[in-house]
């Protein structure tokens, strides 16, 4: 099994190859191999290839707070 933590600025479902798997900022365990990352409220998907990761060095996943659509709008 592989370790990842998926980072973002708020707690948020995380899902792995379309799969409910946990939530943000907590390390999760996945197989090895290819997956797609996203997680709840943020259209972004991250198809990353995991391996050699272990407890004491998961792989990170950060994804950043969308910029909201109406700023800088008048």
């Amino acid at each position: 099994m592989e370790y990842v933590i998926v980072k973002f600025s708020e707690s948020r479902k995380v899902y792995i190859d379309d799969k409910p798997s946990g939530d943000t900022n907590e390390t999760l365990l996945v197989e090895n191999g290819h997956h797609a990352f996203r997680i709840e409220g943020n259209p972004e998907v991250k198809n990353l290839m995991i391996e050699d990761s272990t407890n004491d060095y998961p792989e990170v996943i950060d994804f950043s707070p969308l910029e909201n659509q109406e700023e800088g709008q008048s």
